[in-house]
């Protein structure tokens, strides 16, 4: 089955299976909906050459509930990270969810790493690992579902473009994934994910393991692993690496933070030296703020050890980060 097809029978059967679930029935429901304002800034410095004060993010946009079960997402992002702001439709999708199952058309939130950036919580201040070393786009043109079998296991499933939104363009080439999350325990969370997208010759494939553990709302660790082969559908460019991190709360305030990634990247035949550059290790650790709902402070250190940098092979910066939201 080719991917065209399959990309049409997955939004074929999410269609018809809302309307399985659905019922109709009388409610006093009425249509409503809400703004979407997020802004990340933040100033860092080396206390050398470097040093940068900036609104780095906005994402811009509303959330409009249809009905019970439908609802429209449409956000724009508008980012500075060349020292002028550029914006991209980031999110412009349906929804539909009732009881165990939920799926979105339209440029949606992808899955790999979802539940990750959830967990780890400091969004505004770094990426989790698979969106930071560009593994995958944080949202892509495409159709996903999610289903809640219990309070313990959820499977997702996603068909995607595969060229991230902010370069949407027709392709030959879908990327499907699919993963499953498990919580056996209280504050233990499993998750796996794996996708696929093929050429003739060469695919290109993730894979993704996370488990976290939250202890008394007091201490959480987690850790993941994530490689990808065929970087730009290329035999034998293959890389990843594996991310831990832990929080503390000191209170609902107040939190500690600390992570830590190591990137490695596949050597190619007849070569010496790793074609990925970003290779190397990263270490971030802070304090973060909350005063008010909406209002999150951060200061933070961040450091890098990039081994085939031809400047900086190590470079070490304090943040001070601030994210603020309609909440």
């Amino acid at each position: 089955m080719n991917a065209k097809l399959t990309f049409i029978i997955t939004i074929a059967v999410l269609f018809f299976s809302s309307n399985i679930y659905s019922q109709s029935t009388k409610s006093d429901f009425v249509p409503n909906g809400k703004p979407i304002v997020k802004v990340f800034a933040n100033y860092h410095t080396d206390f050398g050459e470097i040093t940068t004060a900036r609104i780095r993010r906005a994402y811009l946009g509303y959330k409009y509930n249809l009905s019970e079960n439908y609802k429209l997402n449409l956000t724009l992002d508008v980012l500075n990270l060349t020292g002028f702001y550029q914006a991209y439709l980031k999110n412009a999708y349906l929804k539909y969810s009732k009881d165990k199952l939920s799926y979105s058309i339209g440029i949606i939130p992808t899955k790999q790493f979802k539940v990750q950036e959830k967990i780890w919580g400091y969004r505004y201040i770094q990426k989790v690992f698979s969106d930071k070393y560009a593994l995958n786009a944080s949202a892509d043109l495409g159709a996903s579902a999610q289903y809640k079998f219990n309070k313990m296991i959820s499977a997702d499933i996603i068909v995607q473009n595969g060229t991230g939104y902010k370069k949407i363009k027709a392709t030959k080439t879908y990327r499907g994934g699919a993963g499953i999350t498990i919580k056996p325990l209280s504050g233990l969370t499993l998750r796996t994910y794996y996708d696929l997208s093929q050429k003739p010759e060469v695919s290109k494939q993730d894979f993704v393991g996370f488990v976290s553990y939250k202890f008394k709302n007091k201490f959480l660790l987690a850790g993941e692993y994530n490689y990808q082969t065929g970087f730009g559908f290329v035999k034998d460019k293959d890389y990843g690496g594996y991310s831990f991190f832990a929080r503390y709360f000191l209170n609902k305030k107040i939190e500690l933070f600390a992570r830590y990634d190591k990137v490695n990247a596949s050597v190619l035949e007849n070569e010496t030296e790793e074609w990925f550059s970003g290779i190397g290790d990263y270490l971030l650790g802070g304090v973060q703020y909350n005063p008010v709902k909406g209002v999150k402070f951060s200061l933070n250190y961040q450091g890098y050890h990039l081994p085939l940098s031809e400047k900086d092979k190590y470079v070490s910066l304090m943040y001070f980060n601030l994210e603020f939201k309609i909440p």
